[in-house]
């Protein structure tokens, strides 16, 4: 598949709608549910636009009431009281009902809309033939992560009707410990919104209020650790580790995959490639990030960092072989690269 054939473009295709109306049939897939659900109604809103809903001119389908007859009997109806069908199908797993719908789709009536949502875990098998004919016939889009200039705006605005400003530093705070999901952020930009006092939100508002992922404290943690202060490093640890919702093996990857851009950022820095060797290279994906890796001074040279990578293997490879406590090993891998400082 061409990288980023599919990408959605959130103006671009609401203006589309609005103008053209809605297609007979989509697919929505990706990891940024938020705007799925936002599309998603928005299509419905076009089917229904003086909200004339019923039985027999909308239906929806699950994972476990799905079937090809079903799905075809819901085609093949016929609009009462309005002027379309609307047929929402969430979480199918296409990739193997595709075969089987394939004839029906190929047939849609001109008064039919149909949309497939997929869930964020669902990867679309475009080699199927099912799969290759929606996209070459109709609309479908991926919805990735949004582009940090979206995110921005996004946030600002979600702040503002929350009665709130917010900078770009207290932005990019919250984009670390939060990440950057949509869905999760709303939550996040309300809680603060509501505790913070002053009529702008400041960086040490997000640090009181937001939830951390775990990647975010991994990275603090590996920062630590490139700055010599292991005491905190593993305070940090111990912290993640008795939240029964962190698996050691988890964490170890987190750790890896850190110390992996750490490696990246150690050889851009040697060859004076610039912080934006990072963001080409995809080791991460937003400006502030590469420019923050890039920045910060590590204590650990090339060879060092390949070290400690053979050694995340090495416990990688210790928790999914033996019988050891994977705590144990994680905890055991943080002395190991203390000790060797």
């Amino acid at each position: 598949m061409a990288e980023g054939k599919d990408i959605f473009i959130y103006k671009t295709e609401s203006a589309r709608l609005k103008k053209e109306g809605p297609g007979r049939l989509y697919m929505l897939y990706g990891e940024e549910e938020y705007l799925k659900e936002v599309f998603q109604k928005e299509i419905r809103d076009a089917v229904f636009p003086d909200s004339a809903v019923n039985d027999f001119c909308y239906r929806k389908f699950s994972d476990t009431d799905f079937d090809r007859v079903s799905f075809e009997e819901a085609v093949n109806s016929l609009p009462f009281l309005a002027d379309r069908i609307l047929i929402e199908v969430n979480n199918c797993d296409i990739n193997k009902l595709g075969e089987e719908l394939l004839p029906v789709v190929k047939d849609l009536p001109e008064y039919c809309t149909v949309v497939f949502r997929q869930n964020s875990e669902f990867v679309p098998d475009f080699r199927l033939k099912f799969n290759k004919f929606l996209r070459e016939s109709y609309s479908v889009f991926q919805f990735s992560v949004q582009p940090q200039n979206v995110l921005n705006a996004w946030i600002r605005k979600r702040f503002r009707a929350e009665g709130k400003e917010i900078g770009d530093q207290a932005i990019e705070r919250l984009l670390f410990l939060s990440g950057v999901s949509m869905n999760g952020l709303i939550p996040e930009i309300h809680k603060i919104a509501s505790s913070a006092e002053g009529e702008t939100v400041s960086t040490a508002d997000v640090d009181r209020m937001a939830h951390h992922l775990p990647e975010a404290d991994i990275y603090e943690m590996v920062e630590h650790i490139s700055g010599g202060e292991y005491t905190k490093a593993f305070a940090l640890l111990s912290e993640l580790l008795y939240s029964r919702d962190n698996d050691p093996i988890f964490l170890l990857s987190l750790i890896g995959s850190q110390f992996k851009r750490l490696y990246a950022s150690a050889v851009a820095r040697e060859e004076g490639k610039g912080a934006g060797y990072l963001l080409d290279a995809g080791v991460v994906k937003y400006d502030w990030l590469a420019s923050r890796l890039y920045k910060t001074p590590s204590r650990f040279s090339i060879s060092r960092l390949e070290k400690i990578l053979s050694a995340c293997s090495d416990a990688d490879y210790r928790m999914k072989t033996s019988f050891s406590d994977s705590t144990e090993i994680l905890k055991d891998l943080l002395i190991r690269i203390a000790a060797e400082d």
